[in-house]
This record gives C-alpha cells, structure tokens and sequence, in this order.
C-alpha cells in the first residue's frame, strides 16, 4: 500500500469514506469493491477512516470471503487494516428500535458492533458512530416510545466507544430532524447524523441547524445534489452527488454544524450511477477532493448570510 499524501487540512479536521461512496453499487445491494480494494483505495487517498455495513459480517454474498462467519470476517478485515491507519469510524446500518425494546434484530446488530469495536476500531480519529433510523414509510415515529427503544440500544453498546447517530428520511417514520431532536430529548442519550442532502430535503435551514434544529449532532455527512418534492427514496439512493455538486447551500450546512458544537470527522456519502461505475481509487480521490474542497472553502473564507435551504 503506498503512502497517504501529505495533508494540509488537519485544522479543519479528518475525513471518512462511508461505505455507500466506495461501494460501487447501489443502496440495498452487496458492494461491487472488496473490503480490501475499498481499504487500500481510502488510505491512498488520505482518508483517516471508512464505514462498512453489518451485512458485511454475516451474508456471504456482502464479505470478501464467502461466508457467514463474522468471526472469520472480523479476522480478515483486522488484517486488511493493519498498519494502514485507517479507523472503523462509521457503522451502516441499524433500525428496528423506533417502535420500543425488545426487538431481537437490535440485540443481533448490538453483538455485532461489540465484536466490530474489540477488533477493528482504535479511535484515533474520534466521532465514531453507528448509523441508525428507519428505512421504513408509516406514521410519525412517537418520540417517547422510539426513545426507548434507542435508550435500550445505547445500553447494549455503551462499551464499545460508538455514539448512536440517528438520521432522518423524508419518506420514513423519522421523517425530520425535528423528531431525531425529540427522540433524543426522550433516551436522554444519542445524536443527530446530520446528512446533507438528508437536511436539505427534510426542510432544515442552515440558521435552524446552527440554532440547535438537530439536538446534538453526532456525526455528518457530506454530499451534494438537488432539493426533490415527491420520489425521496428512489432520489436517495441516485442523486447523492459530490459535495459541492448541486444545488444545497453546501458551505452554509458545514458552517452551520460547526456553530452546533460539530468539529469532525466529516464522513463523505455520495453514490448515484454514473459515480458507481468508477473503481474505489477513482472513487476515493474525488469524493475526498470535493470534500476538502467545499470544508475548505466553507471554514477559511468570509460567511456570507446562510442561505434557507429550499
């Protein structure tokens, strides 16, 4: 593996490639990029961390070995990260606790983040976090009972240095950043997973973001694209485009979440068609490009009033 490059952002923090970025494929389907390409291609880049998603650990068709053994998987994926640096900063994908405890796929996700945390994770970036809500359409979550169930979920994983970051969908039952804020009124515990394209189509505003809109924000997502009415899902999962890239008031969003308390990691997620077709080196240098770009220019030059996302 050759040598990171150089970096000449670290005041303005370090970046994290999700999963989705260098998966190759699409939202739902298993990564076209082996763990160890997606690996290599991150800290070729000067990524400090990557995500990978708990499908990886136990279907054969999601992992670079074939099997359903997450011991086996765990042991590979610890190899491939050795000596590059890289941290296991961001977990995809945990929903099942809206409706209350007592969901046994939360206790099954909780005992796969645990054995995550004891192999992979060194914490040497911080902001590690698992990314949680429901993918699932319906009536608006109630605050207090989805607060329990989250409270639950934190319990099990409270030794393993992960924060619970819940992210909000249009078209689902957590549906805006408003009810995350309840949610995490109500656990007492957790944080928002503030997306851009999430925030920007769930009707935030930058001042509301830096105002405290979100509650604490736990982790970021960057990413680009353009403000949809109707389709949210299908837009989701094929108009997440490279920060900078679209119409968001991208600087705005990272200004607004620093003035929330946020400093980092920034995790990058972007993954639409055209970006898919690339292999993860291509892949992994511009989205870190683009992110550095637009971090850059939204922390290092004058503010300009933030802009209402719409």
């Amino acid at each position: 593996m050759t040598d990171q490059p150089p970096r000449t952002d670290q005041d303005l923090g370090s970046y994290a490639a999700s999963f989705f970025t260098l998966s190759g494929s699409g939202f739902g389907q298993p990564p076209r990029h082996s763990f160890s390409a997606r690996v290599q291609a991150a800290a070729d880049a000067g990524y400090a961390g990557i995500g990978l998603h708990l499908n990886e650990l136990t279907d054969p068709a999601w992992n670079d070995l074939g099997t359903a053994d997450p011991s086996a998987v765990l042991t590979h994926m610890s190899g491939v990260l050795h000596g590059t640096g890289l941290d296991l900063v961001e977990i995809e994908f945990v929903g099942g606790w809206c409706d209350g405890p007592g969901n046994p796929a939360v206790y099954r996700a909780a005992g796969l983040i645990g054995e995550l945390a004891a192999h992979l994770s060194t914490n040497t970036v911080g902001g590690h976090h698992v990314s949680v809500g429901e993918f699932g359409a319906g009536p608006a979550a109630d605050p207090r009972l989805a607060g329990r169930g989250l409270a639950e979920f934190a319990g099990l994983v409270a030794c393993t240095g992960y924060d619970l970051a819940i992210e909000a969908f249009a078209w689902s039952k957590i549906r805006d950043y408003g009810l995350v804020r309840d949610i995490q009124a109500a656990a007492g515990i957790g944080g928002a997973l503030a997306d851009t394209w999430h925030a920007y189509n769930t009707g935030c505003t930058t001042d509301g973001i830096a105002s405290g809109e979100m509650g604490h924000i736990a982790a970021v997502q960057l990413n680009g694209g353009y403000r949809v009415h109707n389709d949210f899902l299908a837009n989701a999962r094929s108009t997440r485009r490279l920060p900078g890239d679209g119409d968001p008031d991208g600087q705005g969003f990272i200004r607004a979440v620093r003035a929330a308390g946020f400093s980092g990691p920034w995790c990058v997620e972007v993954n639409y068609p055209e970006f898919r077709e690339l292999d993860a080196t291509a892949a992994a240098r511009r989205s870190i490009s683009a992110a550095r770009n637009l971090v850059t220019e939204a922390l290092t030059t004058r503010s300009t009033p933030d802009s209402l996302l719409q």
